[in-house]
């Protein structure tokens, strides 16, 4: 099985001043390979695009602290911010999970935890400490709220997911402290790309 990748996209949204794209990756040790992957979209004459436009990456801020972390004419200005998974909110008696970009998950029932749980053991056995990922039996009750299919090309081949909204309750704490890791790691397959990116909002 190949490895997962230590980047991918978290988000993106247009503004007044152009595109915001997020970025997520693990461990200090990518900084060289993600500074590089940065001057590759910096170039004027990369010819890359998004949503139909010609883009070129001027900088990049820490989303924690808001301060410029790299600019394309001098690099690194400052260590990027480490975002922390751990979550100490109290678990809820029930939350609604909003997906952002389509969840594209091989998982039949409740698509969210099963896929949740792979992508995140999958990283801890690669990239962490090699620990169990706890699996409670009955993680939480899911109900969606809506759903809507979406097809995703990708090369040669198209993928199918969906955007959906999910109402949890009953939710074992094992589960809440994965839900709210899996806002920065997010859930399901093709995540390199921005798949499965969701947010937790109140029920």
């Amino acid at each position: 099985m190949a490895a997962l990748p230590p980047v991918w996209l978290h988000g993106w949204r247009r503004n007044s001043n152009g595109w915001t794209v997020g970025i997520r990756w693990l461990g200090r040790g990518n900084c060289y390979a993600v500074g590089e992957w940065l001057v590759a979209l910096s170039h004027e004459n990369a010819g890359l695009s998004f949503g139909g436009s010609p883009v070129r990456l001027i900088r990049a801020d820490a989303e924690t602290s808001g301060k410029t972390a790299w600019i394309s004419d001098t690099g690194w200005r400052a260590s990027p911010d480490s975002i922390a998974l751990a979550t100490e909110k109290p678990v809820p008696a029930s939350c609604r999970v909003r997906f952002i970009t389509p969840l594209v998950s091989k998982h039949v029932g409740d698509p969210l935890f099963g896929a949740l749980h792979t992508r995140t053991q999958r990283l801890v056995q690669q990239y962490g400490d090699g620990s169990v990922v706890p699996r409670p039996s009955s993680p939480w009750t899911a109900r969606e709220i809506r759903t809507e299919q979406r097809r995703i090309p990708i090369l040669r081949r198209v993928l199918k997911g969906k955007l959906c909204e999910m109402e949890l309750s009953d939710i074992a704490p094992e589960a809440w402290v994965l839900l709210n890791a899996g806002v920065e790691l997010h859930a399901g397959g093709q995540a390199g790309m921005g798949c499965g990116h969701y947010e937790i909002l109140a029920a």
